[in-house]
């Protein structure tokens, strides 16, 4: 079941791939194989990451080989730290000027536009949870029947710290690999339970004799519909090349939790709204 749920979160973690300033790090390669990731997909994280800042020091390598990195791994951390495996793309820039028309640049984080305010947000880290049925089923089946597993994003806290009146607030200055579409800027609501807030990103099925199977899917009705505004397909930005966007809600957003996804990263935010 590890290994599925770690295909499951790799493959996620490579399809919300929106930039917003959160770097990739070697912390998130630390929980990527305490999740059981394969080599291919951790590799792959580091490949597609923008921006990424890794630690190449001696106590920043030896701990990545003692969380199970291989060396594989470490070298790929190494070179892409050194900028060798982008030849091609953005950090090989020289230049170090911006032409990006960011919206709010000396606020330095991703940025909501809320009640006429621009406000500054922050990410939490979430965990990844499992939750598996049907081991009855399997047991009487002597195996054959499959275990279902439901693969989870958990932030602690029932509610965001960060929290608006607007029911439909802007997100500003998100900056994407070039070329990528805004389709992969995720703003999802959060389920409550237990003083805690969840995001289920897949479901899997396996059995003992090693049939297996597992899909990406965010519930219906979790994912929010959002518009984006295209300020630049190609712009720089301290030296990097971006799409530009700005998003807010399709429709006004009902009272609850809700995150914009960046990886295992969720800029969460609270709707309190008088309605």
């Amino acid at each position: 079941m590890k290994r599925i749920t770690g295909l499951l979160l790799g493959l996620f973690l490579a399809l919300n791939s929106a930039v917003t300033g959160a770097e990739l790090t070697n912390a998130d390669i630390i929980k990527m194989l305490a999740a059981g990731l394969r080599e291919p997909v951790v590799i792959q994280a580091i490949d597609s990451a923008e921006p990424a800042k890794f630690d190449t020091s001696a106590d920043g390598l030896i701990a990545l080989k003692k969380a199970g990195a291989s060396d594989a791994v470490v070298q790929k951390v190494i070179s892409r730290q050194a900028g060798q495996s982008h030849p091609n793309t953005p950090s090989q820039l020289t230049e170090s000027g911006s032409d990006c028309k960011i919206e709010a640049p000396n606020i330095g984080a991703l940025v909501m536009r809320a009640g006429g305010r621009l406000l500054p947000m922050t990410y939490q880290t979430a965990k990844v949870d499992t939750k598996a049925g049907g081991f009855l089923g399997s047991a009487f089946s002597y195996g054959i029947a499959k275990v279902k597993v439901k693969t989870m994003l958990r932030i602690d806290k029932a509610q965001a710290s960060f929290r608006i009146p607007d029911r439909q607030p802007q997100l500003l200055d998100l900056l994407s690999p070039l070329g990528s579409s805004p389709d992969n800027l995720y703003v999802v609501r959060l389920t409550v339970r237990d003083n805690a807030r969840y995001l289920q990103i897949g479901s899997s099925e396996a059995n003992a004799v090693g049939n297996s199977s597992s899909v990406l899917v965010i519930p219906d009705g979790i994912r929010v519909n959002m518009n984006a505004d295209t300020l630049s397909t190609r712009c720089t930005w301290k030296g990097k090349e971006y799409s530009h966007y700005r998003i807010k809600p399709a429709e006004p957003l009902e009272n609850g939790e809700y995150a914009l996804l960046d990886g295992l990263k969720m800029f969460d935010f609270g709707v309190d709204s008088p309605q």
